[in-house]
C-alpha cells in the first residue's frame, strides 16, 4: 500500500515536514517517492509509490493535468477504470500511463 502526505499553510515553509513524512512512509511505497509544491509553496503533496499495475515511471505521483492546472495523489483501485478511461478518451482526454 502506498503512502500519502500533504500539508497546507498560509505562513512559513513546510518542506521539512513533507520530507520527514516521505522518510517515515518509505516502507509503504519503496518503488518511487516524489513531492510537489503548489500555490507559492502553500500546498505540498507527497507520494511513496508501491508499483502494482503500471510499473513504468509514467504512473508516478503526484500527477499533473496536461495543462498543469490540477495535481493529485491517489491510493486505491478504480475497478472499472478501463470503462471510465474509454469514455474519457472518447471525450478527447489523453493519458500518460496505463495505471488505474
Amino acid at each position: 500500500m502506498c503512502g500519502i502526505a500533504g500539508y497546507i499553510t498560509n505562513n512559513g515553509s513546510f518542506e521539512y515536514w513533507i520530507e520527514k513524512s516521505q522518510k517515515l512512509l518509505h516502507h509503504r511505497g519503496p518503488d518511487h517517492t516524489n513531492a510537489i509544491y503548489l500555490n507559492d509553496k502553500k500546498l505540498g503533496m507527497s507520494f511513496n509509490r508501491l508499483s502494482i499495475l503500471d510499473l513504468s515511471d509514467n504512473a508516478n505521483q503526484p500527477m499533473l493535468s496536461n495543462n498543469k492546472d490540477f495535481a493529485m495523489v491517489f491510493n486505491g483501485e478504480i475497478y472499472n477504470f478501463l470503462e471510465v478511461r474509454a469514455k474519457l478518451e472518447n471525450c478527447g482526454y489523453s493519458f500518460n500511463s496505463s495505471g488505474d
